[in-house]
Parts: structure tokens; C-alpha cells; sequence
């Protein structure tokens, strides 16, 4: 019993022995697992080659593109070979296909001939026949009526409206128009297209015309430049240019450089009508608020004279329409109106700064202390600082007393470290002429607490500006 059982043990180990040999011969002649990294490799690299082919393409280097297609057919072979299951295959193939059929008209339509001129091929045509619906004619009816389009009937024989008149198709033009230039639009494509190739395509961009406008002065100046000279092509193109039919080449250029034109000439216009707007109700809104000085001048109140524009607000008018003329003609009304505006503020704002001068009072001093000596020598070294050759008329201290205020603020400008501050200031008027012209100075004059309690040296600036009339200077109130 125990003899049998140990032959049975026998036989079933020489069996596994034989179905193992078996399967390690099998793995090894198996061709390699379908995604291996070898074939992954060889997959990247293929798709690296198809993707600088696209590139190649797209900027209309068709000759890189042409010649690098036989590596990628290599590569693409190479992997059908080693890996036809690959999960990219599929994709990889569909891709060069495309790439290749595209690469082979584009070279097929750059070697045909054009069509010659005896013999043209005819236009596609321009219209078509109403879709019949079949399944509403019986067919087996010899005696089928003809077919009527209306309008067709002018353009065929007489006698047959559903046959195209003879001649039509030389008619409605002769063929496709050649894709390479011919040697008569060359020089037109070489004048043209410099205007609209980029420059991070290898154009000039002293020649590029970007077709946008900007608020950037110098760069505008440099888009206007280059717009006038692309239009002055432009125009001399269609005045001298080729005329008829014309080659795909010298059409892709003409249109981009019409294009380029219009929509630079569209952008200038809207930035011209925003810059417009804005202006014109700033300069309205200022108009307003003239309204309420004019009424105080009216008034005549030497307390409450009324209050001349800041002089940089009719500057900054000035500016902006200088900006929006850029964008517009020269004799662009708009720009006349808002010119018109401009002045009318300016005429009106003198009026109100000399009813200003008119009523304007120097002030009678009102200080009585000790320092007003002190206060006053002051007051006259700052006017001086400033306006070297002025001739003082007249010095007060127009605060009735000391104005002390404290404060904690920064040392500087750093902000690193804080001080606490305890100041004491008054205000003063100095009256003084230069040039003929005089002057009423309205000036802060102060001193700050030392650490030891007693009061620094005076410091003082002129606050306020204004001119006066000379008779004014002893009047005050």
C-alpha cells in the first residue's frame, strides 16, 4: 500500500516538473508585456517628434515639418513592431496620419501648375436646386413635370429653366487661385506683410502694427506712426496692386493688414469717446461748483470771498484733451466743444480770482505777548528765505494767544521708532511787493516743548498765498 501511494507521489511530481519547463519556455519566447517601459519610452519620444511637427506647422515652417516625418514613421513602425497592443498606439497613428495628409496637399498644391488660361476649370456653382422630396413623385410616370426655380428661368435657353445658361460658369470665374506668388505680388507681400507679422514671430517691431490703441503717449505716438504708413501702403496697394484674381499667399496678407487697420482705427475711437466722457463731466461738474463762488462773489463779503480752482485741476483738464485728440481727427468737433468748455472755466475762474483780490483784507494783528517782537522778526526771515528780493509792507501776528496741541507720532519717515510731541503755534500775515506785484503770505509759526519743559527755537512755512491789492494792505479788519 505504501509502495503505491509513493508511485503515485512520483508521477505527479514528474507531471509538475514538465508543466513548469513548459511555462518557462512559453515566458520566454512571449513577445514583451503591452505598456513595458522600453515601449513607453519609445511612445514619448514618438509623441515629442509629432508635437514638434504641429509646431512646425502651425508657424508655417512646412519644410522642418516635412522633413522630420520620416523619423516619426520610424519610431512609429519601431512600436507597431515591439508593442502592437500599446494604449497610445491608436492615438500615436491617428496623429501622424493626420499631420502626413495634411503635409502632403499642402506640398501637392504648391507643386500644381496654375490652370491654364484657354482652357479654365469651371467655378463651383453659385446656387442649387430646391431639395425634391422623393418620396412624393412617382417614379414609375414617364411624363414627370420639369422642375421650375424661379430666377434660373433669365440665366438658361429658352425652352429649358432647368439647364444653366451657356457660358455661365466663364462667367462666374475661372478656377481656384494659386496658392504660391507669383513674381508680379512678391514685392506687394514683402512692402505688405511687415505690418502684420508679430514680432515674437521674427517681425520688426518698428513695423508690427499692434491693433490697439493705449493711453501711453510715446507709444501711441509710435502705433499713429506705423498706422500711417501701413495705410499709405495699403492704399497704394489697391491703387497699383495686382488686380484680379490673386494668389492665396498675397490674399492672407491683404486681409490681416486690412484687418489690423480697421481694428486699430475701432480702438482708437473707443478710447477717444471714454476719455471724452470722462472730461466732459468732470469739467461739468466743476462748472457747478463755479456756480456756488460766483454767488459769494456776488455777495461782495470780505469774510466769505469766494474761492478761485486749483490751478492744477484746469492743467489736468488741458491734458486729458490733449490725450483724447490723439485718438481722433484734427478737425474732430468733440474736441473743439471740450476746448470751448476749457476756456470758458478758465475766464470764469479769473473773474472770481480777481473779485478775490478786489475784497481781500490784510488782517489786524491781535497778539499782545511779550515774544511779539520775536514773533514778528520771525515771520519776516521766512518770507525772506523764500522770496529773497521781497519788499515787506506789513507784519502781524493775527492769533490772539498760543495754540498748543499734543501729539504721539513717528521720528521719521521709517516708522521705527515713536516721540511724544507738545506743540504751540500761531498764524501770521505777511504783506509784501515784488515785481510790481503784491502779495498777502499767511504763515504758520510754532515751537515744541523740550524734555526739560522749557520751549524750543521758532520754526515756521508759508500755509497760503494770495494776491492783494496794495491799497488793501493798511485796511484791515
Amino acid at each position: 500500500m505504501v509502495c503505491r501511494y509513493a508511485a503515485y507521489a512520483r508521477r505527479w511530481i514528474r507531471i509538475g516538473l514538465a508543466l513548469g519547463v513548459a511555462a518557462i519556455l512559453v515566458a520566454g519566447s512571449a513577445p514583451p508585456a503591452p505598456g513595458s517601459a522600453e515601449t513607453d519610452a519609445l511612445a514619448a519620444s514618438l509623441q515629442k517628434e509629432l508635437t514638434a511637427i504641429k509646431s512646425a506647422m502651425v508657424n508655417m515652417r512646412h519644410d522642418e515639418a516635412q522633413a522630420a516625418m520620416p523619423r516619426a514613421e520610424e519610431m512609429l513602425k519601431r512600436l507597431q513592431r515591439e508593442d502592437p497592443g500599446h494604449r497610445q498606439l491608436k492615438t500615436l497613428q491617428s496623429r501622424y496620419d493626420g499631420y502626413k495628409a495634411e503635409l502632403d496637399k499642402k506640398a501637392a498644391k504648391q507643386a500644381a501648375p496654375p490652370p491654364p488660361a484657354a482652357a479654365p476649370e469651371p467655378a463651383k456653382p453659385r446656387f442649387g436646386l430646391p431639395k425634391i422630396e422623393v418620396p412624393k413623385i412617382d417614379i414609375g410616370k414617364p411624363d414627370l413635370p420639369k422642375v421650375r426655380v424661379p430666377g434660373l428661368e433669365s440665366m438658361a435657353p429658352a425652352g429649358d429653366a432647368t439647364q444653366p445658361a451657356a457660358g455661365g460658369a466663364a462667367a462666374m470665374g475661372a478656377g481656384q487661385p494659386p496658392a504660391k506668388a507669383t513674381a508680379g505680388e512678391q514685392p506687394w507681400i514683402e512692402r505688405l506683410k511687415v505690418y502684420v507679422v508679430p514680432v515674437y514671430n521674427g517681425g520688426d517691431e518698428k513695423k508690427y502694427l499692434i491693433p490697439s490703441a493705449t493711453m501711453e503717449r510715446a507709444e501711441m505716438q509710435k502705433r499713429l506712426g506705423i498706422y500711417a504708413e501701413a495705410s499709405a501702403a495699403m492704399a497704394e496697394y489697391r491703387k497699383s496692386g495686382p488686380q484680379g484674381a490673386k494668389s492665396e499667399e498675397l490674399t492672407d496678407v491683404e486681409t490681416k493688414l486690412s484687418e489690423a487697420l480697421d481694428q486699430f482705427k475701432q480702438s482708437c475711437a473707443e478710447y477717444a469717446k471714454n476719455t471724452i466722457e470722462e472730461v466732459s463731466q468732470q469739467m461739468e461738474q466743476q462748472s457747478q461748483w463755479l456756480k456756488t463762488q460766483e454767488e459769494k462773489k456776488a455777495k461782495n463779503d470780505p469774510q466769505n470771498p469766494p474761492l478761485p480752482m486749483q490751478k492744477d485741476i484746469l492743467q489736468g483738464y488741458a491734458a486729458k484733451i490733449e490725450d483724447a485728440s490723439i485718438f481722433v481727427e484734427k478737425d474732430d468737433p468733440r474736441i473743439a466743444a471740450l476746448k470751448s468748455t476749457l476756456e470758458d472755466l478758465r475766464t470764469r475762474d479769473a473773474a472770481i480770482r480777481q473779485a478775490r483780490v478786489d475784497q481781500t483784507r490784510m488782517r489786524s494783528g491781535k497778539y499782545a505777548g511779550a515774544d511779539l517782537v520775536e514773533l514778528k522778526a520771525k515771520a519776516e526771515a521766512i518770507v525772506k528765505e523764500k522770496i529773497a528780493d521781497a519788499r515787506i509792507l506789513r507784519i502781524e501776528i493775527v492769533s490772539e494767544d498760543w495754540t498748543e496741541e499734543s501729539a504721539i507720532e513717528w521720528t521719521d519717515t521709517t516708522r521705527t521708532a515713536l516721540r511724544s510731541r507738545t506743540t504751540r503755534s500761531v498764524t501770521a500775515e505777511v504783506a509784501a511787493m515784488r515785481d510790481g506785484q503784491c502779495s498777502l503770505y499767511t504763515l504758520d509759526i510754532s515751537k515744541d516743548r523740550r524734555t526739560d519743559g522749557t520751549w524750543g527755537a521758532l520754526t515756521g512755512h508759508i500755509m497760503f498765498t494770495d494776491p492783494i491789492l496794495e491799497k488793501n494792505v493798511g485796511s484791515g479788519s
